[in-house]
């Protein structure tokens, strides 16, 4: 976890550097000289000017809910639902979930999707288990590529 937040506080240092904002005071420093800081700046720039977002994947299925028993999650949309022991990583079932249907994963009495149970329990005892819903793999998911001017500089409001 801290790895991970250092190194975000690094892209931050980054891209506020990118930018032309200094945070040093805020406490970012990378501990990078002037050499690295432009060379990690320089690399973001042209990282940022040529991303190709129509190579871009996007998940086919999307976890939305994991822990111990009772597990319950209500699906917004009409979906396929698999629910998965994943102690072991064997998949319990794959369902059709509807609109605001509740999905529900019980050691002692089984699996449910739409108040129907779907698989009979008892489940192995102390089993973490996992809810996950398929994506669209539609034209619903887009990217967009674009250049943003940056915002006019703001010029100090008179009291």
């Amino acid at each position: 976890m801290m790895k991970e937040l250092s190194n975000s506080l690094r892209i931050a240092c980054v891209a506020t550097g990118a930018a032309g904002v200094a945070l040093v005071g805020a406490g970012c420093h990378t501990g990078q000289s002037e050499s690295e800081k432009a060379k990690a700046r320089e690399d973001f720039q042209e990282a940022w000017a040529h991303r190709t977002p129509e190579e871009a994947s996007h998940p086919k299925s999307m976890v939305v809910a994991q822990g111990r028993s009772p597990l319950v999650y209500q699906v917004r949309e009409a979906c396929t639902v698999h629910i998965t022991d994943t102690t072991t990583g064997a998949e319990i079932v794959t369902a059709a979930g509807k609109k605001d249907g509740m999905v529900y994963v019980s050691e002692e009495t089984g699996a449910f999707v739409n108040g129907n149970r779907v698989v009979r329990g008892p489940f192995a005892p102390g089993h973490r288990y996992a809810i996950s819903i398929d994506t669209p793999q539609d034209e619903g998911w887009g990217s967009y590529a674009g250049r943003q001017k940056p915002p006019a500089a703001s010029q100090p409001q008179g009291r």
